[in-house]
């Protein structure tokens, strides 16, 4: 199971239509022309529900005067989480319902992602739509990220964030803002890795002007470019110049 589906995409779409016509040319009557015909047919019906799905808005009375559609649950032991909390984090907000096909597979998918990601200043916090509130404890205790459960008192957050179904999932960057859902991705870890990306060349400027102050990145540095070793390395050749120059006129 995918967290993400390439036949979602409208340009894996495309590919398959002109590689089914392409095998039509070669191999006609061919099962596995017909069967790629079946996958272009399908992209395409997707392609339209979230093109559907994706003009529907956000309703904007939920979002306050940073931009954050704040979510404010319990987790697993009882904690209240709130999302904005995550503020300085890369955020997966993900949708899930563990009772439902396939869960098992997807938390697999999950974990590889927070494991290679969550030393970096990434984080997931997950909302499960599990009735049964013992079910869900018992499959979360090992889970290392967050884990939060609605109930019936709650069920706005799902229109909050015009979920349609689970499971799915949306990117957040440092400042908790939306800026993509699962629908709107053919390759999650490159979107992830962009978001780090940018959070962490944020953070070393900021921490260069105020020169060490204390600030709320939490992303791992950049590397220094070849270029600003070179330009070190110049710069201590002229120092140690400039020294023996003052030795030898003394």
């Amino acid at each position: 199971m995918l967290i993400f589906n390439p036949r979602n995409s409208e340009d894996d779409v495309k590919v398959f239509a002109a590689v089914a016509t392409s095998w039509d040319t070669f191999y006609p009557q061919a099962e596995r022309g017909a069967n790629l015909h079946n996958i272009a047919i399908e992209g395409m019906r997707n392609v339209r529900i979230i093109r559907n799905e994706m003009a529907k808005t956000i309703n904007p009375d939920v979002v306050d005067t940073s931009g954050i559609i704040d979510i404010v649950l319990k987790d697993n032991r009882g904690n209240v989480r709130r999302l904005s909390d995550l503020k300085g984090k890369v955020v997966l907000l993900d949708f899930h319902l563990f009772s439902g096909d396939g869960s098992a597979d997807r938390i697999m998918m999950m974990r590889d992602i927070y494991n290679k990601y969550h030393s970096r200043g990434f984080e997931i916090y997950q909302v499960s739509v599990d009735a049964d509130e013992h079910f869900w404890k018992t499959k979360t205790a090992a889970l290392p990220w967050i884990s939060v459960r609605m109930d019936d008192n709650n069920t706005k957050v799902l229109s909050n964030y015009n979920v349609q179904a689970v499971p799915t999932f949306f990117l957040l960057d440092k400042n908790v803002n939306v800026v993509k859902r699962d629908a709107q991705m053919k390759d999650v870890n490159a979107e992830i890795e962009a978001l780090l990306w940018t959070a962490a060349h944020i953070c070393r400027r900021r921490t260069r002007i105020s020169k060490g102050a204390e600030t709320t990145c939490v992303s791992a540095p950049l590397p220094v470019p070849q270029t600003g070793r070179r330009h070190e390395r110049h710069s201590q050749k002229l120092r140690s110049h400039a020294l023996r120059s003052s030795i030898i006129s003394t």
